[in-house]
């Protein structure tokens, strides 16, 4: 445990860590509960978490979770083995499908036009975009056609590696400078 030292061998896990895990995070409350893991003790949460628990122990608690409409996640590292499992109930929202961080490019230049053409640098300027056909964008910060500012996502269709297409402009204002245009991922509803 890091946040443990010499003077906390023989002391309870939970109440060594609670004084410097609690100055993680200063808006989140963190409390030590030493007894029974109790169904009345669990509906208190919408969120339980398990560690280094018995299977019979994340059976009998993931049961109650899931009756009650309580996410539920065991996680375990052992070793260079792991194991992770969710219980986010029957009818949940993915707010990020895919892994890794959002793209995201400077535009130098928006046409007038159907389909409008969107010029742009990637975050290296000397490379372009990295966007895909289909990909769904936003645009803030353009100066000039701001229509586009406030505009719902919308995909576009990549034309080469400096420039996309988009939706219709031609009843836009001109473009006159700055602006990003950055991806924009769905949230995905599951339900099993």
């Amino acid at each position: 445990q890091f946040l443990q030292g010499e003077s906390n061998v023989g002391q309870n896990h939970a109440e060594a860590s609670q004084r410097l895990l609690a100055t993680l995070n200063p808006d989140v409350e963190v409390s030590v509960h030493s007894g029974e893991l109790s169904e009345e003790f669990l509906t208190a949460f919408q969120v339980v978490v398990l560690t280094e628990s018995p299977l019979e122990e994340q059976l009998h608690i993931g049961d109650i979770c899931h009756a009650k409409g309580i996410c539920f996640i065991v996680a375990d590292a052992k070793g260079l083995a792991g194991q992770l499992f969710c219980d986010f109930g029957e009818h949940f929202v993915v707010h990020d499908p895919v892994e890794g961080d959002l793209l995201c490019a400077t535009v130098q230049h928006i046409s007038q036009g159907n389909p409008g053409i969107v010029t742009c640098i990637g975050a290296d300027e000397n490379h372009g975009h990295h966007f895909n056909d289909g990909d769904l964008v936003m645009f803030s910060g353009v100066e000039g056609m701001l229509e586009l500012n406030s505009c719902e996502p919308c995909p576009v269709r990549v034309l080469d590696a400096f420039r996309l297409e988009i939706r219709d402009t031609s009843t836009f204002s001109p473009y006159s400078g700055g602006g990003r245009v950055s991806e924009v991922r769905p949230h995905q509803e599951c339900s099993h």
